[in-house]
């Protein structure tokens, strides 16, 4: 039984047996039995007043506990009258006041700061103890091309991927870098922290592609003005100059026939290092891009008019499959199709003789694809693609994959390159 009641039961059965013995002793002397009586009854509602302002309190800490297991922290006692019990309720407004205080800031807290991971251009991925993820944010899922409910309990290991590989083989304190389809890069660095006396791992992505890409750029142009300038310069002077020996050799010394062939070869190769130099320094001197609207399937419809003395001699079949109607995309049509050339041209270089070079467009959003069978993108091949200067031709200077990268990173389009069930793709996805 309550206590409260208890108490309240016990008095009543007090006065009970007060008013019994005092009826048995003096209940033959009516004014002395009344009297005694109408002080027995004061006592009780005396008793029951003070019962009353005892409990009130109690009934309403109990109230309040109530409230705080339903997370109410807005519970407040009223003051009694009585000193004692006054100063308990106050401590305990005060108590309540500051819990709710302290929650209202732990809350505004923990809302900033899930606002900020959500914001924050890092990917951070949340493991539990079985190493299964159990939250990423907005950017981690971009990086790993999945939603937050398809991620949420995966493995890792189980993601597709060469990040999602990477992180599953992390160990804790060490950053690594990895290059994903030969274009993006990445820096992953997996740590620990505490959440009510246990570890958490936690994994932090950050792109480092803009920085990599700005400072081989910067490192590039450098070196390439540096050459082009000295190579023309030390050219052109030669060049004058066996010019007017040959030029004196035909005037005066008509039988030396073989000394001016050999001053034409050295000429024709200076010549051709111009070119060569030429090629790099066209590399650094792209303009930036003046956007209009421009079909895309009417575009590649004449590359490949002029991909076709390429592909002809060797038989090289190159098909197509537009999507119609295709929205149009906002581009600089001169660089594009400097660009796409370049693909086209590499994927006919790269395609078995009698193989076949594939272009789609898609829509929603507006994509392509340009696909050939032949040399496959091996995973050693892929880390090194489109970096300054690289090639896997035996004479090839790397200029074409560099120059592709230049003119669409500077139209912002998202693009790959590899090898997908023994095809080779050149995939460009356009901003909607």
């Amino acid at each position: 039984m309550n206590p409260r009641i208890s108490l309240f039961v016990w008095v009543l059965i007090l006065h009970f047996i007060i008013l019994g013995g005092v009826y048995m002793q003096f209940g033959h002397q009516p004014l002395v039995f009344f009297s005694v009586e109408a002080v027995v009854l004061i006592s009780l509602v005396f008793m029951s007043i003070t019962f009353r302002r005892i409990t009130r309190p109690i009934r309403q800490i109990s109230e309040s506990i109530n409230r705080l297991d339903e997370s109410d922290f807005s519970a407040r006692l009223q003051l009694t009258g009585d000193v004692l019990t006054d100063r308990l309720v106050l401590f305990y407004n005060r108590m309540m006041e500051q819990l709710r205080s302290e929650r209202a800031h732990i809350r505004s807290q923990n809302h900033f700061l899930d606002l900020l991971v959500k914001a924050t251009p890092l990917g951070i991925v949340i493991l539990d103890f079985d190493h299964r993820i159990s939250e990423a944010n907005p950017a981690a899922c971009k990086y790993l091309g999945l939603t937050d409910q398809e991620i949420a309990g995966m493995i890792p290991s189980d993601i597709e991927g060469q990040l999602a590989h990477t992180m599953a083989t992390l160990n804790p304190g060490r950053a690594e870098t990895v290059r994903v389809d030969g274009i993006r890069q990445f820096s992953l660095l997996k740590m620990m922290f505490t959440d009510r006396g246990f570890q958490h791992p936690f994994i932090m992505i950050e792109e480092l592609t803009d920085e990599i890409n700005r400072a081989e750029k910067e490192s590039y142009t450098r070196i390439i003005r540096m050459m082009s300038h000295e190579v023309n310069n030390t050219v052109g002077a030669i060049n004058s100059i066996m010019g007017s020996v040959n030029d004196y050799l035909n005037e005066q010394f008509p039988g030396a026939g073989s000394y001016r062939d050999a001053l034409d070869v050295a000429i024709s190769r200076n010549e051709n290092m111009n070119r060569f130099m030429a090629n790099f320094a066209g590399l650094v001197k792209i303009p930036q891009p003046v956007f209009s609207p421009c079909d895309l399937n009417e575009m590649m419809r004449r590359l490949v008019l002029v991909a076709t003395s390429w592909s002809a001699p060797r038989k090289i079949r190159i098909e197509t499959q537009f999507t119609n109607p295709l929205p149009l995309i906002e581009a600089d049509v001169t660089l594009l199709e400097q660009a796409f050339i370049n693909a086209l041209k590499n994927a006919i270089e790269a395609s078995e003789d009698e193989g076949f070079v594939s272009i789609k467009t898609y829509a929603d959003p507006v994509r392509m694809v340009i696909s050939n069978t032949g040399q496959i993108i091996t995973p050693e091949i892929q880390q090194k693609l489109f970096t300054p200067f690289y090639s896997t031709k035996p004479s090839g200077q790397g200029i074409g994959l560099m120059l592709i990268r230049e003119i669409l990173t500077r139209h912002n389009l998202g693009f790959s390159l590899q090898t997908v069930g023994g095809i080779t793709e050149f995939r460009v996805i356009f901003n909607s």
